[in-house]
């Protein structure tokens, strides 16, 4: 945990470089309003991690496993292509669909401004490729390879700016600036598949119709899949949509104030997030040898609220800085914004370890009930507070769907603790 821990600090400091660069390019390029709707574009994909199914956590959890065996892990490795591919194609054919029909724009309550249409298209056939390809970023953590994982992601933001600087240099319209990261996503998804084949050698290109296996011997999918499937369709909407409300019912300005704010928040996010990646695999293994897990899970807890204190001072302090740096400074409430990030960051990294440690089938149900609960609590204060607040109402939503999270937790630990 502590070699991806490093690996992804140094990739954030790199990613935040070459991000705050291709940003500035855009800006300067095709204005901060048009910035906006292009990062409302390339960030759609956020959105929709539940496109696999579930099927993650199934890897996730039973790749670390000591008592499965080789064919039983090839065999869960094949069915999981066989789902992942079927869902690729579906994703592909609502992509081109909603192209064809000129719907995007609509959907997303923007004008088409010549670019939205197709380049929401494009995202969404890069995001399907990134389905069959994801598999190999879970399968690195799964085996203990994170670190791995993280430097593949690192391939992203130096394709996008690649392709940014392309846009830049040939005075391309803001079609291409919008392509540019789902160019970069796709980068880094075949980066770390390659790197997963080469390193493990499972069979993450084999597509079979049926299990070799006897019934009784295959790996379970369903009983992990489902509640995570639920988890992953409600966990995006709640993190995820902000941008969305703005641009549909926020005032005008309140989309490129909240794009400019959130750039600093996202890399600091994800260093939480795949610092704690080992965890889940980590503590499924502690499980299936039946061993105290209180320890680790306390610790865990305690660090990640450190590291999260810590990114959180270094982003207040950073977004001004960011915000001259890219010529955004005609954006206004980003010193607001960037307290409210900071403190959900806190937030979040504190009860991310608590998240990694449920994930037995009946964790994930609770796990399930507890992320319900906050996504009706985000909607109904950010609704409430959309018209007083402005680009803030998706952050005090936010906060109180994790302190709605936390509470829950504080109240079920106890309980799922001594099941385990």
């Amino acid at each position: 945990m502590a070699t991806a821990g490093a690996a992804r600090v140094g990739v954030l400091l790199l990613s935040v470089l070459l991000v705050a660069v291709t940003n500035r390019l855009a800006i300067d390029s095709i204005g901060l309003d048009a910035f906006g709707v292009v990062n409302l574009v390339v960030t759609l994909s956020a959105l929709f991690p539940f496109a696999d199914l579930g099927i993650g956590a199934a890897l996730m959890t039973e790749l670390p496993n000591p008592t499965r065996t080789r064919a039983q892990i090839n065999d869960l490795i094949v069915r999981a292509n066989r789902v992942l591919s079927t869902v690729a194609l579906v994703v592909a054919s609502v992509a081109c669909g909603g192209g064809f029909f000129g719907a995007w724009p609509q959907l997303l309550g923007v004008e088409d401004m010549g670019f939205v249409n197709s380049a929401v298209t494009f995202m969404l056939l890069c995001f399907a490729a990134s389905i069959r390809l994801g598999t190999g970023a879970r399968v690195l953590v799964a085996t203990d390879r994170a670190h791995l994982a993280v430097i593949s992601q690192g391939v992203a933001p130096v394709v996008t700016l690649g392709a940014t600087a392309v846009a830049y240099l040939t005075d391309a319209g803001a079609l291409a600036y919008a392509v540019a990261a789902p160019i970069g996503l796709v980068a880094a998804n075949v980066a770390a598949f390659c790197l997963a084949k080469r390193t493990t050698r499972l069979p993450l290109m084999r597509l079979r119709i049926t299990s070799p296996l006897p019934a009784g011997r295959t790996l379970p999918i369903l009983r992990h899949s489902l509640p995570m499937l639920w988890i992953s369709i409600v966990t995006p909407v709640m993190l995820q949509s902000d941008r969305v409300v703005l641009a549909q019912w926020g005032p005008s300005a309140a989309l490129a104030s909240y794009a400019v704010a959130s750039q600093l928040y996202w890399p600091s996010y994800s260093v939480v997030t795949t610092a704690a990646s080992p965890l889940w695999p980590r503590f499924a293994a502690i499980r299936a040898r039946g061993a105290r897990i209180l320890r680790p899970w306390l610790l865990s807890t305690a660090a990640f609220a450190a590291v999260g204190v810590i990114l959180a001072v270094g982003l207040i302090v950073a977004t001004p800085l960011y915000q001259n740096f890219v010529g955004a400074s005609a954006a206004s409430d980003v010193g607001e914004l960037s307290i409210l990030f900071a403190l959900l960051l806190i937030c979040q990294a504190a009860i991310t370890p608590t998240f990694a440690l449920f994930t037995a089938p009946s964790g994930l149900r609770i796990q399930a009930i507890i992320v319900s609960a906050a996504l009706i609590v985000k909607v109904s204060v950010t609704l409430l507070l959309l018209g007083p607040v402005g680009a803030a109402a998706p952050l005090y939503g936010g906060l109180s769907a994790v302190c709605t999270q936390a509470a829950l937790l504080l109240i079920l630990t106890p309980y799922l603790l001594r099941r385990m």
